[in-house]
């Protein structure tokens, strides 16, 4: 544990986490981090009746810094009055029943891109490298596909943007959390003393994928065009995986024998028999996620990680995401949880990234409906 300023301030740059999980002047130097805007700073210095000496942000962050690491319950003690402070503030003006009622306006979760849903990168390699367009034809696309693409992507985006917030505000508002006000990278909240940027996620089709490998199965997409095959059921195949998935279980579900709905209940069956096999040992999925995430948002911070799953339908579980009557419950229950048993584990998680090794703490709550 060291109480050198800039010792924290690199390895912040570094994105080595693991550093600040300490419960003691790394959680301290975040606490600061988050506050370290001039509103904010100018409001923390009355509140606390301190008188800093430094004129500017660049100065009045180290300063503090010194000040309280020699004392750290004083130190974390006027910071976290001031963070439930300006979190209060936050959620008193967070609209969340208008916002939740804009949600439900979405009906189709439909990403209009590729490569990790980067939309610029989508258009650059669809529509301006390969193949080539003459300019009439871009033009008439950009009244087409161009513009489904773009609709997808921003709608998408949106919805998640501030599905993801009301979320996150469901978290900040607990008792066992202690909240940042400020965007700090990597940090979104501090649960016992940990830092933790949480994650919304559903349950990954290529893990899925990995998971059905382990067991000896072929793909969901493969087993189903085999199934289909044998029951005469065309389908076409020049579709997307997920086209082809959707338009062979809208044929299997429609058939009038049995034939079709025990090809998709035996599919489902192993479903969730995966999805309670992760559950019981989820190393492997948090470790999954670690590894595979797109570079432009590699990150090594430590996460909790929020998994939704509609066992009825795995492709609709996006649609949970915006069902705060049933999120907030089985969220304040972890939570509560927290406040008599700690969750943050005691084993950090190791993982590797281009070559790279990272150790991580890490969580995952999962809510199945």
């Amino acid at each position: 544990m060291t109480t050198d300023f800039n010792a924290y301030q690199n390895a912040f740059s570094r994105q080595a986490m693991q550093v600040f999980s300490d419960s003691g002047p790394g959680t301290l130097w975040l606490k600061l981090k988050s506050i370290m805007r001039s509103d904010c700073i100018q409001e923390f210095e009355q509140q606390s009746g301190l008188c800093l000496s430094g004129k500017t942000i660049k100065e009045k962050f180290p300063e503090l810094f010194s000040l309280f690491v020699n004392d750290l319950p004083r130190g974390n003690a006027l910071l976290d009055n001031f963070l439930r402070h300006k979190n209060t503030q936050l959620l008193q003006a967070l609209d969340e029943s208008f916002i939740v009622s804009e949600l439900y306006k979405l009906r189709h979760y439909e990403w209009g891109g590729d490569y990790q849903n980067s939309l610029d990168r989508c258009l650059v390699s669809r529509y301006i490298k390969h193949p080539f367009y003459s300019y009439d034809d871009l033009c008439r696309n950009l009244d087409t596909e161009i513009k489904q693409i773009v609709r997808g992507y921003l709608l998408n985006s949106w919805y998640n943007h501030w599905s993801s917030i009301v979320i996150e505000h469901i978290f900040k508002a607990h008792p066992a959390v202690l909240p940042t006000v400020g965007q700090v990278k990597g940090v979104d909240f501090f649960l016992g003393g940990t830092p933790f940027d949480l994650k919304i996620t559903y349950f990954p089709s290529e893990f899925m994928k990995f998971c059905r490998q382990q067991l000896g199965l072929p793909p969901e997409i493969t087993y189903l065009k085999q199934q289909a095959r044998k029951l005469s059921v065309r389908f076409d195949s020049q579709q997307s995986e997920a086209g082809q998935f959707q338009q062979i279980t809208a044929r299997l579900k429609d058939l009038p024998e049995q034939g079709g709905s025990e090809i998709l209940r035996i599919l489902n069956e192993q479903r969730r028999e995966i999805l309670a096999n992760t559950r019981r040992d989820p190393q492997a999925l948090l470790r999954w996620l670690y590894e595979h995430q797109g570079e432009m948002r590699f990150g090594a911070e430590n996460r909790l990680f929020l998994i939704l799953v509609d066992s009825q339908d795995f492709s609709r579980s996006w649609e949970l995401k915006r069902n705060i009557t049933w999120l907030r419950p089985q969220i304040n229950s972890y939570l509560d949880y927290s406040l008599r048993e700690p969750l943050t584990p005691k084993k950090p998680l190791r993982f590797s990234f281009n070559h790279r090794s990272y150790q991580v703490l890490t969580d995952g709550l999962f809510l199945v409906k």
